[in-house]
């Protein structure tokens, strides 16, 4: 790269240099041949009109002498126009000279030379000439070469473009180094060294500034799914042995006759085999999201028969645990564009985790913003909230939230991360606030989850545009 961009300044400044100053040495030497024609023309109007005045043949004769000292001669002219009396060897003559019949002055370039023919009234002392012959001022001037100077035009186009390959050169190292370096680090992280970062270089918020702080933030990211990636490994293997266990422990027991209860057994093994496939389902799941490659048949959606299909799901539980499960919601409630199913299985898990770390009540708030066409629902509940430092790690995957003594789920930190990208791929979005309530002791969190409308007949139907039953509209999506 670094051969080929030194080869392209170059190459640049010599075209440069050959267009700017060939076109300037074509300008000026056309420009000094017309202006040399030019005065010649005016000399030699001057010199017939000083040569008419000439009255004998000696004075002619000293005229003449002058005359071709300032590279000019007088000339007889023949009725073509070609000039038929002897001319000096020392005075150029243009070969196909013709001087027009009016006697008007005749001008031009013949090869490097520039000459004048100017009509003189010599009759009275040069004898009598042929009735139509005629007399005139010849003037020659070398104009030389078109490019007069091309010796010293190569040389200062060789010592440009020297110049211009040391500074190509030296900035060609200077942008090669840095991606060098760059491709290094990139090679360190490819082969595993996530610690590897690269330092900045080049002036702050410049390309090569951004590439370099691109490149640390994917080593970061990596570093962090690296992480992530541990824990899961982790936190799934002791999901998976904690029930295998059990089940194993139970089985064992069943068929050596020793459990005492073995329908109380059985349970348990029936149990952990579910808490085994909903593990493994939500991998699934997870799988398929991040592939692209799960289906959704979006279609115009109640949200209030799905917030009841997940209520009556988690009511069970919610009354082992002594909460409370409360909907709210005014008029007959909106519709949503979305996939039910997954919509079911979105608000079930926001209603299971917030009854896990619920203290007493949970509440389900149903509402639409008609300025954006959205429809929402927020899940509530009185638990000892999120820290601030962790609100926005919520929806990260394998990640589990340390929210004290309530938390009772025994997850793999899944659940959450699933349910963005369910909503995410439904053309929604969700979001967490802790705390909600001013009560220190129980300040709360709240998932409030935002879809599209399904349409405008369905948009007519609820007019809510905060959470019914006083709750404040700031918490609502807007």
């Amino acid at each position: 790269m670094r051969r080929r961009l030194t080869l392209t300044v170059v190459g640049l400044v010599i075209g440069t240099l050959l267009l700017a100053g060939g076109g300037a040495l074509v300008v000026a030497s056309v420009t000094a041949r017309q202006h040399a024609v030019a005065q010649l023309v005016g000399q030699g109007e001057a010199l017939a009109r000083n040569a008419s005045a000439v009255r004998s043949r000696a004075t002619l004769r000293v005229v003449g002498r002058v005359l071709r000292l300032d590279r000019a001669v007088i000339v007889v002219v023949g009725p073509s126009g070609r000039i038929v009396a002897t001319v000096p060897r020392d005075a150029p003559v243009p070969g196909q000279l013709v001087l027009p019949a009016t006697g008007a002055p005749r001008s031009g370039i013949d090869g490097d030379t520039a000459y004048a023919v100017v009509p003189a009234a010599l009759g009275v002392v040069t004898g009598p000439l042929p009735p139509r012959d005629r007399a005139a001022v010849l003037l020659v001037r070398r104009v030389g070469a078109l490019f007069p100077d091309w010796r010293f035009f190569v040389v200062v186009v060789a010592a440009t473009a020297a110049v211009a390959a040391a500074v190509a050169a030296g900035l060609s190292r200077r942008i090669a180094r840095p991606l060098l370096a760059a491709s290094a680090v990139t090679g360190r992280i490819a082969a595993g060294d996530l610690d590897a970062r690269l330092v900045a270089a080049g002036t702050p918020g410049d390309e090569l500034d951004s590439l370099a702080r691109s490149i640390n933030t994917m080593a970061t990211s990596l570093q962090q799914a690296r992480r992530r990636e541990t824990e899961l490994l982790a936190s799934v293997s002791h999901d998976l042995r904690t029930p295998l266990t059990s089940i194993r422990g139970y089985a064992e027991a069943i068929a050596d006759g020793v459990a005492t209860d073995p329908r109380r057994a059985a349970a348990i093994i029936t149990e952990q085999a579910t808490r085994l496939e909903r593990l493994v389902g939500d991998l699934l799941d997870l799988a398929k999201v991040r592939a692209r490659r799960l289906r959704l048949h979006l279609e115009a959606v109640e949200l209030l028969g799905v917030v009841d299909q997940a209520t009556d799901t988690v009511a069970p539980d919610a009354r082992r645990r002594g909460v409370l499960l409360t909907r709210r919601s005014e008029g007959a409630g909106p519709s949503a564009r979305a996939d039910a199913d997954r919509l079911a299985q979105v608000l079930t898990n926001l209603l299971e985790n917030a009854v896990a770390h619920a203290s007493s009540t949970v509440s389900v708030d149903v509402g639409r913003v008609a300025a954006r066409d959205r429809v929402w629902v927020a899940v509530l509940d009185d638990g000892p909230g999120i820290p601030a430092v962790e609100i926005d790690r919520v929806f990260d995957r394998f990640y589990q939230v340390d929210r004290g003594p309530a938390a009772r789920t025994g997850g793999s930190g899944l659940g959450l991360s699933i349910v963005a990208e369910l909503v995410a791929a439904m053309g929604g979005e969700i979001r967490a606030e802790s705390p909600v309530s001013p009560d220190p002791g129980r300040p709360g969190t709240r998932f409030v989850l935002t879809l599209p409308a399904a349409s405008p007949q369905a948009r007519g139907a609820d007019g809510a545009g905060r959470p019914a039953g006083g709750a404040p509209a700031a918490r609502a999506p807007t």
